[in-house]
């Protein structure tokens, strides 16, 4: 599909493309940088409001404006109509926009059809339990299309996950569990529980890294019962937020300093206390590039510590 739109686009065209979510994104991207002009529409007020912290969204909005994408916030498509070889696209604003093709990006459900009824097998997606199994024991599910029922904790918030780094990691424990339940050899009595992977999601804005570990609530969800440090560097967007429950880790999202995957999944694992995270913030650097910034962001934090203490 990206070949053939690849191909479709043409310089000095005109694209809608509805959802400003990681997809919608990557899609305006690619885009701009042939030529096009492009429309960005989002239900919210901010770009991925239901991805990062306001803070954080507020600065991407800004970024894909500099960037050349013209965005169309708090409103949605209305209407869609087809005249000679362009599209009309009426907006809930009130706004008409007239493009070449229009981009639908406003995010997945699994494909589980044929299990509708089955009320032991589906609910939202195909209900398994700790070992990735179904209610029939020789179908197993994992991906984004397997829903977990067994209690998950703080920091593997969602029990479907539509990311390709949680479907690896699930793809391998199914696959454990299933071999483990045809081996002549191991006693039938043990069984792999796939416990959830600490929740990893990582993608760029345009130049943008973006990476989240964790439980890391988004603009939209209420998250009273967590606190957050964050830093901003003044001069380039870069930013590292970190989430505490009880003053203890759970999350972190950082946009621009690449940070080290084992050592933020322990820390999370481990739930190690604020103060222990922010010493020993430089550790958890990717590489020797980004220890500048997580050296001014270690001052912030203790900063921001000392002044509420």
């Amino acid at each position: 599909d990206l070949q053939r739109l690849q191909e479709l686009a043409t310089p000095h065209q005109n694209v809608v493309i509805i959802g400003a979510g990681l997809i919608g994104i990557e899609w305006s991207e690619i885009m701009i940088k042939k030529g096009l002009g492009v429309h960005l529409v989002s239900l919210h007020s901010s770009v991925s409001a239901h991805i990062l912290a306001s803070e954080e969204a507020e600065k991407i909005t800004n970024y894909l404006n500099q960037a050349g994408v013209k965005l169309c916030l708090n409103d949605e498509v209305c209407a869609l109509v087809q005249e000679e070889h362009r599209l009309k696209v009426t907006l809930g604003s009130g706004m008409k926009l007239v493009a070449d093709w229009v981009g639908v990006a406003i995010g997945t459900v699994p494909n589980i059809k044929t299990l509708r009824g089955v009320e032991e097998l589906a609910s939202t997606g195909i209900i398994v339990d700790e070992t990735l199994t179904t209610a029939d024991p020789h179908i197993f599910a994992a991906g984004d299309c397997a829903e977990r029922t067994t209690p998950l904790p703080p920091w593997a918030h969602r029990s479907m996950s539509g990311t390709w780094y949680e479907a690896k990691a699930m793809g391998r424990e199914a696959a454990h569990s299933i071999a483990t339940s045809l081996s002549t050899v191991l006693p039938t009595s043990i069984s792999v529980k796939a416990s959830p992977q600490v929740w990893f999601n990582s993608a760029k804005f345009f130049d943008v890294e973006y990476q989240e570990y964790g439980l890391t609530p988004n603009a939209l969800t209420s998250h009273d019962h967590l606190t957050s440090l964050y830093w901003a560097d003044p001069d380039q967007l870069k930013t590292v937020r970190l989430w505490f429950n009880d003053n203890h880790l759970v999350g972190i999202c950082s946009l621009g300093v690449r940070l080290d995957h084992l050592v933020c999944e322990l820390w999370i694992q481990k739930r190690v206390p604020r103060e222990h995270v922010i010493d020993e913030l430089l550790q958890a650097r990717f590489e020797t590039e980004f220890e500048h910034f997580l050296a001014k962001a270690k001052r912030r934090f203790k900063d921001l510590i000392s002044s509420h203490s």
